[in-house]
């Protein structure tokens, strides 16, 4: 099963989801305010059942949608990605076929979640088989490779 205790003592907000376990949200605190994050999962039907892409963003009340590329900057970065891990690891207790596929909305993003999988690599490595898509092709995760998009498929 799945071993949140490994490493999800980490401080992270507290978050809800909708009753289909594909969209969660929580509040941001900071200098900047309180900003509410969603965080959810599409599934990606052109690639074939159970791969999901994993989306978080800032909700635009005034819109009514999600921004993915709005950058908040209120200093909570490693809580808001404690909380998107919690949140993947809830959804996979949910969802436990699915894959899922991580691209940031700009480079520097993906490079970040890939350097956060890095830092609990042993951690994540127990849950999920991670891989890294970069010249045109999946290979499996190593840290020091800049990747394009990532890849968490869950262990049986």
């Amino acid at each position: 099963g799945f071993r949140k205790a490994d490493f999800m003592n980490i401080e992270k907000y507290e978050y809800v989801s909708k009753t289909n376990h594909q969209v969660f949200s929580f509040i941001s605190s900071g200098p900047n305010g309180s900003i509410k994050k969603i965080v959810s999962f599409r599934e990606m039907k052109e690639w074939g059942k159970h791969f999901y892409n994993l989306g978080l963003g800032d909700w635009d009340e005034a819109k009514q949608i999600v921004n993915d590329q709005v950058t908040s900057n209120n200093g909570d970065r490693e809580k808001v990605l404690a909380t998107v891990a919690a949140i993947t690891l809830t959804f996979s207790g949910h969802f436990p076929e699915a894959f899922i596929y991580i691209k940031g909305s700009t480079k520097s993003r993906t490079r970040l979640y890939q350097m956060r999988i890095a830092g609990y690599y042993i951690q994540i490595g127990k849950i999920y088989e991670v891989y890294g898509f970069r010249n045109e092709r999946w290979e499996e995760f190593r840290p020091e490779i800049n990747l394009e998009s990532l890849l968490l498929l869950p262990r049986k």
